[in-house]
């Protein structure tokens, strides 16, 4: 009976009974008792008594429980149900099993062709453990306890699990969910990056199981930047017991560049910082020299009394004659530069000494048209230019400065000097014209060949340089130019808000002017060509509406309105558009078009590919394999952010009125022969 049976499972199946091979083994079959241990002891080779058993789908926190075992032959399967074994939580759970596709079976056997689906519905618990026995071997098991070796935790609720590619997935109501991967943040502490995971599907969790450098395993999260490292990749998991490879090869060799390039920064940096320890020993030196000179004006006065006591008795006219002639202000003297205007709130006056002859100061003082006198306390030797610091005597739009002999009231030297707004906080150089000196205005400031600066309390040595660096004051022919302005920071905004300045000109050293709402205020700044530099502006950069411009060559004002928080305006294609991207210090976006037919489409991930050209979508998107689409993106970090994707409708030939066309034409042709 059994085998007449299995006869018409295989009609009905598709097995055709033309295949002579086949019917000998049928009617072999036909002759023997189909019982379990026959089948055991025969040979049949179109019957698979060993199929291939894997659970392939199940649910265990749903109101619709239920686990799915598929069982897999190429041809006619066989399973001895008394074999057959479903262990749920350590006992035995066969009761109300639902079997589907293509079989014939009866109490203890089936027969099935290529695939059998076995159902179990039950309302499993939350923690909950099944293995699938076969003739007393173990064919497949899960488990969501909280135990090391169970393959899933933490699942999610009304979500059913299923294989798919020898991956687990999530599905609901038989549509495949999302099953996002994560992304991987590259966080830099030190000379070394931390890898940290950015979940983006709130039903699978990621972990870490390992990372390999140079195809070596390390047993932290962390990357030494100081390390030789050509590549490396991610090993993660999710809590459905899949595993993944991720290569952060070419983001980690960018991270060490910057790394390798402000280690080269902060070197410079060490070495000014010696240098300066150098300076500081140097004025330890030129501290000991005042003191000797002290020293030596002490012996000076005594020298002078020790000359009194000489001339006592002596004609007081010849005493002063004596005296006055021996503190007489060098002739060879001139009023060189002045800087009424400095950034340091001080001002000063340059005397340069036309020869290297021995030079004496004493003598000598400072006056301006208000007869208010600059000191000059000491006497200094073989100097080519002193500079004499004062405060608040100097005007500053215009005054004239003499150097004169304090004994005869000679004038040495004069200056004369207006202020404008070309020379503001600028060093002016008089020039000597006959008996009177007159004003130049000069845009370049020479370095000084030797320098002293003589305060009230300070003298600088001649072999000791000015710590104090010269700008060129305001210079609106720079080509500086705003590319970033982030006006609404995360967080409080008070002393966080700040602007990207970008330098397409030569290197700049000096002062520029910016109006904030129109509100002015001046930066002193050094930047190279071709660089970046971060400007925090001293007034508010409103949310709301604001007005920026940088004063220089072409300067526009920038007006911007409603500034997001955690968001940056920036210049894409020489237009401020607010973006999520902000650019700190390094190259903005930029907004490019093209039109391509699409390669490859990643539902999971929102990646498709396009002329080989991989893009990144925040959304699902209706297009398909093979649509032509125009694609408007940004490309910002090596990587394309699609913002807008249009379908390209193919354009329909029209036949309609083609007849009369042709017609037509033929009339013509028609017409032009009879002319001929």
């Amino acid at each position: 009976m059994k085998a007449f049976i299995l006869m018409i499972f295989m009609c009905v199946s598709g097995i055709s009974n033309a295949d002579l091979q086949l019917n000998k083994q049928v009617n072999t079959l036909q002759k023997t008792n189909i019982e379990t241990q026959t089948l055991k002891t025969k040979n049949f080779d179109f019957i698979d008594q060993n199929p291939k058993i894997h659970i392939n789908k199940f649910s265990f926190n749903s109101e619709n429980d239920y686990i799915e075992i598929l069982v897999k032959t190429s041809i006619i399967g066989y399973l001895d149900l008394n074999k057959f074994k479903i262990i749920y939580n350590e006992a035995e759970s066969n009761q109300d099993l639902r079997f589907e596709g293509v079989f014939i079976k009866d109490k203890n056997h089936i027969f099935f062709k290529e695939n059998l689906s076995i159902k179990l519905i039950k309302n499993f618990k939350q923690e909950s453990k099944i293995k699938i026995f076969y003739q007393d071997a173990i064919k497949d098991e899960i488990c969501n306890l909280n135990l090391k070796e169970c393959k899933f935790r933490n699942l999610p609720k009304d979500i059913f699990i299923e294989r798919n590619d020898e991956k687990w997935i999530l599905t609901k109501d038989k549509d495949l969910l999302n099953n996002q991967k994560p992304d991987f943040k590259l966080i830099k502490k030190e000379n070394f990056l931390e890898i940290q995971t950015l979940q983006k599907d709130q039903n699978l969790k990621y972990k870490i199981e390992e990372i390999s450098i140079n195809d070596q395993s390390i047993n932290s999260p962390r990357i030494n930047l100081e390390e030789n490292i050509n590549s490396v990749s991610i090993n993660y998991s999710d809590n459905l017991s899949n595993t993944y490879i991720k290569d952060i090869s070419d983001r980690v060799k960018e991270e060490k560049i910057r790394y390798e390039e402000f280690i080269k920064y902060e070197k410079k940096i060490k070495d000014l910082n010696n240098k300066f320890q150098v300076n500081l020993k140097e004025k330890e030196f030129l501290n000991k020299k005042i003191q000797e000179q002290k020293v030596a004006i002490t012996e000076t006065k005594q020298t002078k009394y020790k000359k009194q006591e000489k001339y006592e008795g002596t004609d007081e006219s010849q005493v002063e004659k004596d005296h006055k002639e021996s503190i007489k202000c060098s002739k060879e003297l001139i009023i060189y530069k002045v800087n009424p205007n400095t950034n340091e709130k001080t001002e000063y006056v340059i005397i340069k000494n036309q020869k290297n002859n021995e030079i004496n100061l004493t003598g000598c003082i400072l006056k301006d048209e208000k007869d208010n006198q600059i000191e000059i306390p000491s006497e200094f030797k073989n100097l080519k230019e002193i500079k004499i610091e004062s405060k608040n005597i100097l005007n500053n739009d215009k005054d004239t400065i003499e150097l004169l002999d304090k004994n005869t009231n000679q004038k040495i030297s004069i200056c004369k000097y207006q202020v404008n707004t070309k020379n503001k906080h600028k060093e002016i150089t008089c020039t000597n014209e006959s008996d009177k000196q007159i004003t130049e205005l000069k845009d370049e400031v020479k370095e000084s060949e030797k320098k002293s600066i003589i305060s009230n309390q300070k003298i600088d040595s001649p072999n000791t340089k000015s710590q104090k660096q010269i700008t060129n004051g305001i210079n609106n022919s720079h080509k500086i130019k705003i590319t970033e302005i982030n006006a609404n920071p995360k967080g409080k905004d008070k002393n966080n808000e700040w602007l990207e300045i970008f330098n397409e000109g030569e290197d700049y050293n000096g002062i520029i002017k910016l109006k904030i709402n129109s509100k002015y205020e001046e930066h002193y700044i050094n930047i190279n060509k071709g660089e970046y530099k971060i400007i925090k502006p001293e007034n508010t950069l409103t949310n709301t509406k604001l007005e920026i411009l940088l004063e220089g060559e072409n300067s526009n004002p920038i007006k911007l309105n409603n500034s997001l928080e955690n968001q940056s305006y920036s210049l894409i294609n020489n237009e401020f558009k607010q973006s999520e991207f902000i650019s700190k210090s390094q190259k903005n976006p930029s907004e490019e078009n093209m039109q391509c037919a699409i390669q490859e489409i990643n539902y999971n991930t929102n990646i498709f590919k396009c002329d080989n050209i991989n893009f990144i979508s925040d959304k699902n998107q209706d297009i398909k394999i093979n649509d032509t689409v125009k694609i408007n993106y940004l490309k910002y970090d090596n990587q394309n952010f699609a913002k807008e994707i249009i379908k390209v409708k193919e354009k329909k030939v029209s036949f309609k009125n083609t007849g009369f066309t042709i017609l037509s034409i033929l009339s013509l042709v028609f017409m032009h022969k009879i002319s001929i």
